[in-house]
């Protein structure tokens, strides 16, 4: 087995169920932490939370998560 596959498996082990994730982000350099639910399934992490919370509308700001959320 290779390091990639390696790798998904540790994924698989660790996350493949209900997890408390921490995500961290940066808005005009203040840091900032947030809890998420998250589930990770074949090589993807699917986030489960409110679409409306305070946390979402500020996530959706951020370049990486506008350009993740149109796909």
């Amino acid at each position: 087995m290779n390091a990639y596959d390696e790798g998904l498996e540790v994924l698989e082990t660790l996350f493949a169920r209900d997890y408390q994730f921490a995500l961290a982000t940066s808005n005009d350099s203040i840091p900032a932490v947030r809890f998420i639910d998250t589930f990770y399934d074949s090589g993807a992490f699917y986030i489960v939370t409110y679409g409306k919370s305070q946390k979402v509308k500020e996530i959706a700001g951020l370049r990486l998560f506008r350009s993740l959320m149109r796909q």
